[in-house]
């Protein structure tokens, strides 16, 4: 990825497991909404009937000005429920089907 900034979902399935992880990688300039992250940015999985807080598990630093980090959702998802994934500083909406 050559901009300078992005958050992409790594998850390229749109299932997940009910307590599955989702990795986000921040790219450049993003990566400095990390240390906000569910403090100043909350971030959640968001269905018609549910909301369920992402924690982050793990931060994963790597080459070239790109952080991968890990999140578990804080309790279980509904199965054949259809979530977005919201990062409300970015207004990020990605589907996953779990």
């Amino acid at each position: 990825m050559c901009s300078s900034s992005g958050i992409q979902c790594v998850n390229q399935n749109l299932t997940i497991n009910r307590n599955g992880i989702i990795i986000l990688e921040f790219y450049s300039l993003s990566q400095g909404f990390i240390t906000d992250l569910n403090n100043k940015y909350p971030v959640y999985l968001e269905s018609l009937t549910d909301k369920i807080k992402l924690n982050i598990v793990e931060t994963l630093k790597g080459d070239k000005n790109v952080t991968q980090v890990l999140f578990k959702p804080e309790s279980e998802l509904k199965l054949n429920e259809k979530y977005n994934l919201i990062i409300t500083c970015c207004a990020i909406k990605n589907s996953k089907h779990v």
